[in-house]
């Protein structure tokens, strides 16, 4: 630091101040991620808490409507994975209880209009995804991207919660929900599931499992959605976007 010769004033050299500059960018640099990252994973449990509301309360009025999920995914049968019965499931049950404002229907094997952003959903592994081809799509009112399709068993619900915005991978921001009809998963409550295919409930998730491992996210990414719920709707530290 110098001072001027009548000792009223006091300035910083330029080295003093490239110096100081210097350090605060390397803090900037250390710091910035963080803060990113810390961002990022706030605004992922928002949006993720938001639909998992969503979809639980529109499972329970669909519970008391027609007496439960099971019995419908009964009536439109459960052997196989055709678009029709998933879009049987969407037309008569789903859709009344969404608030939407834009749908894509398929009516046949191809479709005319895409709600999902190109035509894909890329997988964690950065396979094509893409599952909601045949399958109706909806734009909710929030700007989230659902689709519903019939898996073996039950259906799976596919949301994308930045609805166009990139990067628009599974995991990341498009996560797996299901509703099963099989003995030992969660549908025998006739409840929302996560993506899980073995057949673990969620309440089963937590008990069998103490903590669940960062490889319950892993290949694919389809269950990433039940390592958020086994951590009570947050985002785990090890969290592997």
């Amino acid at each position: 630091m110098k001072k001027f010769k009548n000792g009223s004033k006091v300035a910083f050299t330029l080295s003093e101040v490239l110096i100081t500059l210097a350090i605060l960018g390397i803090v900037a640099a250390l710091m910035i991620p963080n803060i990113v990252q810390n961002y990022k994973r706030i605004v992922t449990e928002t949006k993720f808490k938001t639909i998992y509301s969503q979809l639980t309360r529109i499972v329970d009025m669909i519970n008391v409507e027609y007496g439960s999920v099971s019995k419908i995914l009964d009536t439109i049968g459960t052997s196989g994975s055709t678009p029709a019965r998933g879009n049987y499931f969407s037309d008569n049950y789903l859709k009344q209880y969404l608030n939407f404002k834009k749908e894509c229907a398929a009516t046949t094997s191809t479709k005319t209009c895409r709600i999902f952003k190109n035509e894909q959903l890329k997988m964690k592994d950065n396979t094509d995804g893409d599952q909601m081809k045949y399958y109706h799509e909806y734009e909710l009112a929030n700007g989230m991207y659902l689709g519903a399709m019939s898996v073996y068993n039950g259906m799976r619900l596919i949301v994308d919660i930045n609805g166009n915005k990139n990067p628009n991978k599974v995991g990341t921001d498009i996560f797996y929900f299901n509703v099963y009809n099989t003995e030992n998963d969660y549908a025998k409550n006739n409840s929302l599931g996560c993506g899980l295919n073995q057949n673990y409930s969620v309440e089963q998730l937590k008990t069998t499992f103490t903590w669940v491992p960062a490889s319950f996210c892993s290949g694919k990414g389809e269950t990433c959605s039940c390592l958020i719920i086994h951590n009570n709707l947050k985002i785990p530290k090890n969290y592997p976007w």
